[in-house]
């Protein structure tokens, strides 16, 4: 999967992406007038865009704005000593990250579902969540007709 990351069509095609969620960005920096973070502005571009890059505009559309700052959050709540030697339950910080992992594998596996149960209308979007997708093919047909017979 890593050379799919590299192939100069997926860069093409992500690079004519990220254009214009940039472009935007800035723009709406500017007609806000207002100073920007210039770490957290640029920190949640790069994440909103990742989304788009791993899950599809669609997906990152309805979902970037919920999902940038819990995995900011996420992030924070990860470096911190009680995360790190307390169980998840014993503090406030584990709490969210649990919270923040149910959530994302609640969306991503709603995503692949939805993908899998109309494989000919995806197989030719460009993003990394279909990359691997397409890349397992039939063994992912399997689980999800195993996992929906349950």
């Amino acid at each position: 999967m890593a050379k799919s990351l590299s192939e100069g069509e997926n860069l093409e095609y992500w690079q004519q992406l990220i254009r214009p969620l940039v472009r935007k960005r800035f723009e709406e920096w500017a007609d806000k007038g207002e100073p920007v973070s210039l770490f957290r502005g640029l920190s949640d571009l790069v994440m909103t865009t990742l989304v788009h890059l791993l899950m599809g505009s669609v997906f990152a559309e309805k979902h970037a704005k919920e999902l940038v700052p819990v995995v900011r959050a996420y992030e924070y709540a990860l470096q911190k000593p009680e995360t790190k030697i307390l169980p998840r339950w014993a503090s406030k910080k584990g709490r969210l990250m649990d919270s923040v992992e149910k959530r994302m594998v609640e969306l991503v596996g709603d995503e692949v579902t939805r993908r899998l149960e109309h494989p000919e209308q995806y197989k030719s979007n460009m993003d990394y969540m279909q990359h691997v997708l397409n890349a397992a093919g039939d063994e992912f047909q399997t689980g999800i007709s195993q996992f929906n017979h349950r």
